[in-house]
């Protein structure tokens, strides 16, 4: 919607995607480790349509689809933009990470 990622959005009055995902992480993000799995939930009336390349994704869809078919998770700098919903409590890895990657966004700055 700002142009920040490689993608455009299309509202619909039904849900494009409904339930509990399955995803497996493929690819170096700043939040979640690859290997790892997570369940996700999916209820939304937009749906995204790529723009960019199939390699920019770091989550495999075991279950249910993502931004492009299998695939989901744009990573852009800092920016992990999934069409899944990551719930934290269902992830406790990820405060450690936002925490982490915030010291060294400022680390960064005022160094």
């Amino acid at each position: 919607m700002a142009g920040v990622l490689p993608l455009s959005f299309g509202l619909f009055k039904r849900p494009q995607g409904h339930g509990y995902t399955v995803v497996t992480v493929e690819g170096e993000n700043p939040y979640y480790p690859v290997g790892r799995g997570s369940r996700p939930r999916v209820s939304l009336l937009a749906r995204a349509e790529m723009v960019g390349s199939e390699g920019d994704f770091v989550f495999k869809m075991q279950r249910g689809a993502g931004i492009h078919g299998d695939r989901d998770g744009i990573v852009h700098k800092n920016v992990l933009a999934t069409y899944t919903h990551i719930h934290a409590l269902g992830n406790p890895g990820w405060a450690s990470a936002l925490v982490r990657n915030a010291v060294a966004y400022r680390t960064r700055r005022s160094g």
